[in-house]
C-alpha cells in the first residue's frame, strides 16, 4: 500500500513544518494563533489519513506480524534436546 506510506510520510513532514514555522514565526507570543493552527493541522492529518486509508494498512501489517509470531510459537520447539546419562558408558 504504496500510498497508504506516502500519507503516514506526508502526515509527519506536515507536523514537522509546522513545529518549524511556529519557531520561527514566534507563535508562543500569540497562543490563540498556535492554537488555530494546531486545530487546523490536526484536521488536516486526520482528512489526509482517513482518505489514504492508513488505518487499514496498519491493520494489514499488525495482523500479518501477530500471525507470523503466532506461527513462530506453534512451530517452536520447547522440549530440552535428552541429554546422554553420565552413569555407566559400555
Amino acid at each position: 500500500m504504496p500510498l497508504a506510506l506516502v500519507g503516514l510520510i506526508s502526515s509527519l513532514a506536515l507536523w514537522d513544518i509546522f513545529r518549524f514555522c511556529s519557531e520561527r514565526w514566534g507563535l508562543d507570543c500569540y497562543p490563540m494563533a498556535r492554537q488555530i493552527l494546531v486545530l487546523t493541522a490536526q484536521c488536516a492529518t486526520a482528512i489526509l489519513l482517513i482518505f489514504l486509508n492508513v488505518q487499514m494498512a496498519l491493520f494489514c501489517a499488525l495482523s500479518v506480524s501477530y500471525s507470523v509470531m503466532i506461527l513462530h510459537a506453534a512451530f517452536r520447539k520447547l522440549t530440552p534436546v535428552k541429554q546422554p546419562s553420565r552413569g555407566r558408558q559400555k
